[in-house]
């Protein structure tokens, strides 16, 4: 706290994005009154009954002009440095407080899996009685929780490329699950997207550990970032803890049977699950513990979650699915897909690996909407009979409910944004939940 006070106090400070984290930034200067000094800067106006307490406002396109009259600029984590001309360092909430604790921070990343993990994680340190918060990308901005935070307090935190994205340190265990191709539109490559993520293990220190599976710890290697930690592999069969045929195992001894994580589906989970057991080991929590976490896990809204089954179609929200590779692990995973409903914002993803299973999946009633919809219409159309293009959402649920196969499932996995059409992801859901519910009353 105090280190975390020494870089906030009497500083000319510029909150660059208003957001939920740079709300809670300047809630925290304004609690704690460290500085009188604090202006805004966002994409829309900001009145001031709107902010969160004293503070001038300019707009985002004054930016270059106006960045040199300020002691510290913290960033929020969707502002993109891709087109502004800003020549000096700019910190962001993230950095600021690993600099003060990340001695005492679990840290996971990736592009898909990062909100169970962390959540898992979190509830097992619970369990086992300890102090713990969970952080960051989930949706709780690391400032609301400082006075929370005492001597043994562990932090759990979920890391988006956006807030690993100008780091110049790592947390002390890094949790690194998968990467796929996302935010294209924010950053200028894939590989600018690769060496943001990596920051989760670029500054780690000798005695540090990272948890990594093999093609992670290869693409680092291409990226000619060097890991300091202790690597352990998540997909290596060597390893002390690893999956064979949905068991973990411990030295050669089972200690978890997939099935028994009934909330948690598919191979991917797996992974998650084995995660939980590497952390808690090396926390010292015993593997009952660690087992009832799981076995008690109830599962995250919106990542395969069972809805309703209404006129013997079983409808699942998997709203979370924001690229191709989590549509098809859903699909997989759930098995008795009868229909998917897919699309959404394009923000330059490749598509040709989700048009080519799709192919395969001859039976498979497929309904598009939207920009990512269309493109993945457009090239099934001629060779796919039961693929169809719907303008909205409400139209494809109104379909899903003639083409679904009675006792199977009707599936939303967008393999897309959702931004052109909906709020966030979480609106996507809670909207198909709706149209569901409307759509089925002549069914109850």
């Amino acid at each position: 706290m105090n280190k975390i006070e020494e870089v906030l106090k009497d500083k000319k400070i510029l909150i660059y994005g208003y957001g939920r984290e740079g709300r809670s930034t300047h809630r925290y200067l304004i609690k704690h009154a460290l500085t009188e000094h604090i202006t805004i800067c966002d994409q829309k106006k900001i009145e001031i009954e709107e902010m969160e307490g004293e503070a001038a406002y300019f707009p985002e396109s004054e930016i270059t002009s106006h960045s040199d009259g300020f002691d510290l600029i913290i960033k929020s984590p969707g502002i993109s440095l891709k087109e502004t001309q800003l020549e000096r360092k700019v910190d962001s909430q993230t950095g600021i407080f690993l600099a003060a604790y990340r001695e005492r921070v679990i840290g996971i990343t990736g592009t898909k899996g990062k909100s169970t993990t962390s959540t898992l994680i979190y509830e097992m340190f619970k369990k086992a009685g300890r102090e713990v918060v969970l952080v960051g990308n989930i949706g709780k901005p690391v400032f609301d929780f400082l006075d929370e935070i005492g001597p043994e307090t562990k932090i759990v935190y979920e890391m988006s490329s956006h807030q690993l994205e100008q780091l110049e340190m790592s947390p002390k265990v890094a949790i690194f699950l998968n990467i796929y191709e996302e935010h294209l539109d924010y950053y200028a490559s894939f590989d600018h997207y690769i060496q943001a993520k990596l920051n989760i293990v670029r500054f780690q220190n000798e005695g540090d550990v990272a948890i990594l599976p093999e093609a992670v710890l290869r693409m680092s290697r291409e990226q000619r970032v060097e890991i300091k930690a202790r690597q352990i592999l998540t997909d290596d069969p060597n390893e002390m803890f690893h999956v064979k045929q949905d068991q973990i195992f411990y030295k050669g001894e089972q200690v978890f049977d997939h099935q028994d994580g009934k909330n948690l589906l598919g191979q991917h989970n797996l992974s998650n699950m084995l995660i939980c057991f590497i952390v808690g080991h090396l926390h010292s929590i015993d593997f009952e513990t660690i087992q009832e976490t799981i076995t008690g896990f109830t599962g995250l809204k919106h990542r395969m979650e069972y809805i309703d089954t209404i006129g013997e179609i079983l409808f699942y929200d998997d709203s979370i699915s924001t690229i191709p590779e989590t549509c098809m692990l859903s699909i997989e995973s759930l098995k008795k897909v009868s229909s998917v409903i897919l699309g959404g914002l394009d923000r330059g993803v490749n598509y040709q690996t989700l048009i080519d299973y799709l192919k395969q999946k001859k039976e498979l009633n497929v309904l598009c909407i939207s920009s990512t919809g269309r493109k993945v219409y457009d090239a099934l159309k001629a060779e796919k009979q039961n693929i169809y293009f719907f303008e909205s959402l409400e139209e494809a649920v109104a379909k899903a409910f003639e083409v679904t196969e009675k006792g199977h499932i009707c599936l939303l996995s967008p393999a897309a944004a959702s931004y052109n059409d909906f709020k966030n992801f979480e609106e996507r859901g809670d909207q198909f939940k709706s149209y569901i519910k409307e759509k089925g009353k002549c069914f109850t």
